[in-house]
């Protein structure tokens, strides 16, 4: 039940857009340690893909929520220059 339940989650939700969030962290110039911490999250998924013999539907691109309130969420203290949230 759990290896089928494992399976489903990655088929049907993580792994279909693991790839597309890693690509965004380099396209917005996140610092290179998360980068590097998302690549290997992405080649630690498609292990388990593998593993569990499941082929995710890849997205390509970031999904918009329409009911969650539009394009895009900025954290309020994104601006703030504060690293430290």
């Amino acid at each position: 039940v759990t290896r089928d339940a494992a399976a489903k989650f990655l088929r049907d939700h993580l792994g279909t857009w693991i790839g597309a969030w890693c690509g965004a962290l380099a396209e917005q110039g996140a610092p290179e340690f998360y980068v590097a911490l998302g690549e290997a999250i992405r080649a630690a998924v498609a292990a388990e893909c593998a593993r569990l013999a499941v082929t995710p539907h890849m997205v390509a691109e970031r999904l918009v929520d329409r009911e969650a309130g539009g394009e895009a969420f900025t954290c309020p203290r994104a601006d703030a220059g504060d690293a430290t949230f």
